[in-house]
């Protein structure tokens, strides 16, 4: 858990973040992504490629880090320092992480400059959507007049996170919005902030963060004196503007990917690359074990016991039509028989050197057959596990279908995969079937 902050260093730091709105220039731009299939590593491989960008950063990850031994919501350690890193700021402002990675959020040729941040954003947003949602009312200001830019009834975004406070007493002191000049206090009825305070390096501020690109309807403009509230209402866009990440839950983050997952309930050693092996089947030991008491998950386990699966990461690519596999045309195959090119009707006479050279041509083509045979008894072995896998996941889980909001909808996911023990590198073959 973080320790407190305070002093005028953290006044300035939680000025700043909760006044960067004026940043924001609500113009359309393009969905945020890219960072969903990089792997999931430490803060310190994380914040690796910002060192150009961000002189500092690695310091700064380091002390954040060293702060946050205890972590609160059963984040990891790397998880909520990754927050606390966010929440921190340094000087120069132009090399300090929050104020670099909005800026870069929120730039129109936002593609040139985002690959720097993939590591680090695939951290942060898998524990950012590890922390429980916190529908509330709350509150964000900065001391200029910003009514003319929101118009009653149209929808905008908020390209950068936004940090906001759920104390409105915080922007009613005199080093926020105080009480004279032109000044401008959004109200924001959240739907899908998160409560970052126990991982904030200045924690007292009662800080919730909303996600980058988050959708608004403005619902009204109320003027008192030089005081302009601004009423916003979240809104779930119909697709994504903010890619969602695999959540991994409280598994230890590596360097490096995973090798292998030994430890789940599917057996995932027999990769693509090596032999065929009957023994590659699920492993319903532990998931019984786990499940005991839950009839329905025993059921279908049982159902499954004697199925094989072989799973590689590099199948997914494969899936590029995102449809259940009973609707998916069957892959084409073509058997070899094998014939005989021995003619019982040869005469005698034959040399023998004619005789080997026939032997030597069926030996050959015999040769080539039974390759081929072998090859499509793989292929639709694969094919039928392939299949039953599709199945399994299509009948049990429930696809995206824009109504439900992304973040519940992960939840929701993350739990099944749990329930039924699904490997990390099933889930990577599972996801693309239900998005």
């Amino acid at each position: 858990m973080a320790t407190a902050g305070g002093g005028e260093e953290a006044t300035v730091q939680r000025v700043l973040r909760f006044s960067d709105v004026v940043q924001e220039s609500l113009e359309i731009l393009t969905p945020i992504g890219g960072y969903s299939k990089v792997p999931l590593v430490s803060l310190e491989e994380a914040v690796k490629p910002l060192v150009p960008i961000l002189p500092d950063v690695q310091s700064h990850a380091y002390a954040a880090k060293l702060k946050c031994k205890k972590p609160a919501d059963n984040l990891t350690q790397d998880e909520s320092a990754s927050i606390m890193l966010y929440t921190m700021g340094w000087e120069p402002l132009d090399e300090c992480l929050y104020v670099v990675l909005n800026d870069t959020l929120r730039a129109k040729n936002r593609q040139q400059r985002l690959p720097f941040w993939y590591l680090y954003l695939r951290l942060f947003l898998n524990a950012l959507f590890r922390l429980p949602l916190v529908p509330a009312v709350a509150y964000r200001g900065v001391r200029l007049d910003l009514s003319n830019r929101y118009i009653k009834g149209e929808s905008i975004v908020w390209w950068g996170f936004s940090s906001c406070t759920t104390s409105v007493d915080v922007l009613d002191s005199e080093i926020f919005l105080g009480k004279t000049g032109r000044r401008t206090m959004f109200t924001l009825q959240c739907k899908s902030a998160r409560d970052i305070s126990q991982h904030s390096f200045y924690p007292a501020e009662d800080e919730v963060l909303l996600m980058a690109a988050t959708q608004f309807k403005v619902k009204g403009c109320l003027t008192q004196g030089n005081l302009y509230i601004i009423q916003l209402e979240e809104t779930i866009p119909p697709f994504p503007l903010l890619q969602p990440v695999l959540i991994i839950g409280s598994l230890s983050i590596h360097s490096n990917p995973p090798s292998d997952s030994t430890a789940a309930s599917f057996d995932i050693s027999t990769e693509k690359s090596k032999p065929h092996s009957n023994k590659s089947q699920i492993d319903t030991h532990g998931a019984a074990a786990s499940t005991s008491k839950k009839s329905g998950i025993n059921s279908i386990t049982g159902k499954m016991s004697d199925v094989k699966i072989s799973a590689s990461i590099n199948e997914v690519a494969r899936r590029v039509a995102i449809v259940p596999t009973p609707n998916r045309p069957a892959r084409s195959l073509t058997s070899v028989k094998v014939q005989s090119h021995i003619n019982e009707n040869t005469s005698i006479t034959n040399t023998n050197t004619t005789t080997d050279k026939h032997l030597e041509s069926d030996g050959k083509q015999l040769n080539i057959d039974d390759n081929q045979s072998v090859l499509v008894d793989h292929n639709k072995e694969e094919d039928d596990e392939d299949n039953l896998f599709d199945r399994f996941i299509c009948e049990n889980f429930v696809p995206f279908s824009g109504i439900k909001p992304i973040d519940q909808w992960l939840d929701e996911t993350e739990t099944l995969f749990h329930r039924f023990k699904i490997s990390q590198k099933l889930r990577l073959k599972a996801v693309p079937l239900l998005v």
